[in-house]
């Protein structure tokens, strides 16, 4: 039984949207969804990867997509939700995935292997880390560069004033 589902809040207004994906971040995505749905999904997942890359850097491409996948789906923490492949909809595990390939493109690899803790059991960290990093390198020599990862602020009405003693 598969650990990723397919989230079905395709339409929800309240999820929120991500249309302005890079095309680096698109090829990963909507590769990670195919190859859930499999078949003639996965077949066109294959082309797609053909088309950004050169063809041996998407042999690479691909079979690291499909040894992250497996070792995802084999050791995932919970059921991963992904979105179907046409959705301009970005899940939060999506999302995660996407930090960790930037993470490990710009040599952030505790950003990543904490990515990697909140999705996998430790038996599965090692492979997915392995086929993770050649997800990036692959990409990074393709020339589609993921962006860094940053840290996370509070909104601006949240943060505290600056307080300051007065003696």
């Amino acid at each position: 039984m598969s650990r990723f589902t397919h989230d079905q809040s395709l339409y929800r207004p309240t999820a929120r949207q991500c249309p302005d994906l890079c095309r680096a971040e698109k090829l990963l995505i909507r590769g990670l969804r195919r190859w859930l749905r499999g078949g003639p999904d996965w077949e066109r997942a294959k082309r797609d990867a053909t088309r950004a890359l050169k063809p041996a850097q998407a042999m690479v491409f691909v079979n690291g997509l499909m040894g992250l996948a497996d070792a995802i789906d084999t050791h995932a923490r919970r059921r991963l939700r992904l979105r179907l492949p046409q959705c301009e909809r970005v899940s939060s595990d999506e999302r995660a995935l996407l930090a960790m390939i930037g993470a490990l493109q710009h040599d952030r690899f505790d950003h990543a292997h904490a990515v990697l803790a909140y999705l996998v059991r430790p038996a599965g960290r090692n492979p997915a880390m392995a086929h993770a990093l050649t997800i990036a390198r692959t990409l990074g020599k393709g020339g589609l560069p993921l962006a860094a990862p940053r840290a996370v602020q509070p909104p601006a009405r949240c943060r505290k004033p600056d307080l300051r003693a007065v003696a």
